[in-house]
């Protein structure tokens, strides 16, 4: 690659943060806000030189009061390894508060009270004659002091403006410090054991929000400083600046699984452009590689017992008055026949697209499992380690019911949402499932309507209308009582009802769909290495 090109990916990427900081937060207000408009130009251009003249003692103090904060920070973070999962999550926020409160101690002392002012705009923070804006998303009376001058700050350091001033260049202000990047990964820790407290549905949508925006800060605080680097050196990208790569990726991927869904969300355009540097920071094996564009075969042969029946491109009427309203399951052929995904997707192709990105991994046969576990690794690791060389000792990994397609919308822009999916109260979501030969979905139901549709590889599924259910033996853990306790395909002595229960089965092989009714009982088996698509839709 070109000496030149990574430098320039940097810049586009810490642009397009700047701007979208820039947009949200720092734009003139709308009209009838009481905000004073922009002075003349000579006017405008003394008090930019003023904004200048200041900054460097602005900076300084700025370092000093934050300084303290770090020092905090880091005393803790020596006691309690934070974002571990091993770790109960109550332990390290009842290790967090306390830090937090010595954290809030420490901020700089101002002449007058902070307050918060909600605009139309903005979140602005008062603290005296300056102002410091909050995200609109973000309750500040949620996040607390701490968090709210912290979030705000950092925002300022990536794209530093003013409400008066919203001119002032972005190349004058003062780089980031190490100091920063610090903070903004203490605001992270905090924010990462807020959302893992308690259920996932419990938690204050708050607590996303700030944990989009700090990584959008802390992405933005590393590109600067990857920039900076990049300025005095010359040649091809050294293997510091490939790893500093990495750490951006990762830290965008973070933020996009953690975090709230932010419309046009800068993460994503930084990761994707990163993507393939960052591959190049890991040692890769081209022997390992060299047959994952090919195409896949079924490796498992299987015995369909009572085919499911098929159509090929039902009418909408139809299919929503007979299947849909009749919950009726059917093999669909011929409607994703025009998806692009059918032949640009390969082992090899996911690898370029997304190899670096960070994706949550199912480890263990079934999630019905005591041994079941999940664990965040790069998608190129999961492909070696689980999918395409697994040792002997290795145990099952599944990428499932994961929104990749979200994730990394270069592999979204591959595939057409089917028209079936369009007919319910709200648009579909979308889920990836990507695994080896043998992964399994043990026998349950969904609540929603599914259409599953296969890209790569090979599917055995078996599928029991919901009035058979008295037969299949749900299990009596109300956490898994849309989940049967028999294995399927194992030995079912011990179910005797089981053998009474009528089903359909069938293989769903590349550009084949089928449609799963809520409540309609399913069990699946890959039959080769396989990644497929499915549509939720109440």
């Amino acid at each position: 690659m070109e000496d030149g090109r990574l430098q320039c990916t940097v810049q586009e990427a810490v642009l397009t943060i700047i701007a979208r900081i820039t947009h949200d937060l720092h734009h003139t207000p709308p009209a009838g806000s009481k905000s004073q408009d922009v002075g003349t130009s000579k006017e405008d251009e003394s008090a930019r030189k003023d904004w200048e003249d200041d900054s460097q003692e602005r900076g300084t103090k700025r370092k000093a009061n934050e300084g303290k904060c770090v020092e905090i920070y880091e005393e803790v973070r020596t006691k309690v390894r934070l974002a571990d999962t091993d770790v109960d999550t109550d332990t390290n926020c009842q290790t967090m508060r306390p830090a937090i409160s010595q954290l809030e101690s420490a901020l700089p002392e101002e002449p007058a009270s902070t307050r918060v002012v909600i605009l139309p705009h903005a979140v602005k923070m008062e603290v005296g004659s300056q102002q410091r804006e909050l995200p609109p998303e973000v309750e500040a009376n949620v996040a607390g002091s701490w968090v709210n001058h912290t979030l705000a700050t950092l925002l300022q350091v990536v794209a530093p403006s003013s409400l008066s001033l919203p001119s002032v260049p972005f190349t004058h202000h003062l780089p980031p410090t190490s100091n920063d990047v610090i903070l903004a990964s203490a605001l992270l820790d905090y924010t990462w054991q807020k959302l893992n407290t308690g259920h996932w549905r419990d938690v204050a949508m708050t607590w996303r929000w700030v944990f989009t925006w700090g990584s959008i800060a802390l992405v933005g605080l590393l590109l600067l400083r990857l920039q900076a680097d990049l300025d005095c050196h010359t040649g091809p990208p050294s293997h510091t600046h490939l790893e500093a790569v990495v750490d951006v990726v990762r830290a965008c991927d973070r933020g996009l699984l953690m975090g709230a869904p932010l419309d046009n969300n800068p993460l994503h355009s930084a990761a994707a452009s990163l993507n393939s540097y960052a591959r190049q920071a890991v040692v890769n094996n081209s022997d390992n590689t060299r047959d994952e564009s090919l195409p896949i075969s079924q490796c498992d042969t299987v015995s369909v017992t009572q085919p499911l029946p098929s159509l090929h491109c039902p009418p909408l009427d139809r299919f929503l008055l007979h299947y849909m309203g009749g919950g009726v399951p059917v093999k669909l052929l011929g409607v994703v026949d025009h998806w692009p995904a059918l032949k640009l997707w390969s082992v090899a192709y996911l690898r370029q697209v997304a190899g670096a990105r960070t994706v949550p991994i199912e480890v263990g046969a079934r999630y019905t499992d005591l041994t079941w576990s999940q664990t965040l690794i790069t998608l190129d690791e999961y492909l070696t380690k689980y999918v395409m060389h697994p040792s002997k000792d290795t145990p099952t990994g599944y990428l499932a019911q994961h929104q990749l397609l979200d994730q990394v919308p270069q592999l979204r822009n591959d595939i057409i949402v089917p028209d079936y999916c369009h007919l319910g109260e709200e648009p579909p979501r979308i889920n990836a499932w990507l695994g080896p030969r043998g992964t399994v979905s043990p026998l349950h139901h969904d609540p929603d309507h599914n259409i599953l549709v296969q890209v790569m590889g090979y599917k055995y599924i078996r599928v029991y209308h919901e009035d058979q259910s008295d037969l299949l033996y749900p299990h009596p853990d109300p956490l898994l009582s849309n989940t049967s306790q028999v294995d399927v395909e194992g030995t079912i002595e011990d179910w005797p009802l089981m053998k009474k229960a009528r089903y359909h089965d069938l293989v769903l092989a590349p550009a084949q769909a089928l449609y799963i009714p809520p409540r309609c009982w399913h069990y699946v088996r890959s039959l080769s290495t396989s990644f497929s698509v499915s549509f939720w839709w109440k």
